[in-house]
Order: structure tokens, then C-alpha cells, then sequence
């Protein structure tokens, strides 16, 4: 039997993944929870429309 070692990554090293894959000039909803913590990992240079779960564009 094979081991797999898998890093346990925290919240914000999660969130800051995923910021790193959205594109430049995205539309993103961000749902609730931990997805929110995507747009404080978000880079100044992409302009990137943000969409809440309740409906309303940032």
C-alpha cells in the first residue's frame, strides 16, 4: 500500500489560491463563507466584477 502526504493548507492559504486563478476581467461569485476571503487575495492590476450571493455587483 502506497502513502500519499497531503499539507494541510489553512483558510487564507486557500482563499489566496484561488484568487491566483481568477482571470482579469472575471466575473466571480463569491457565494458565502469562505469564498469571501478570495477578494482580499486579489491582485491590484486585474479589474475583476465581483458578484455577492444576494445578487448585487461589486
Amino acid at each position: 500500500m502506497s502513502h500519499t502526504s497531503y499539507t494541510v493548507l489553512t483558510r487564507d492559504q486557500i482563499a489566496e489560491r484561488a484568487a491566483q486563478d481568477i482571470p482579469d476581467g472575471a466575473y466571480v461569485n463569491l457565494g458565502i463563507g469562505l469564498p469571501t476571503k478570495i477578494a482580499q487575495y486579489l491582485s491590484n492590476d486585474k479589474d475583476v466584477f465581483l458578484h455577492s450571493e444576494n445578487g448585487l455587483l461589486a
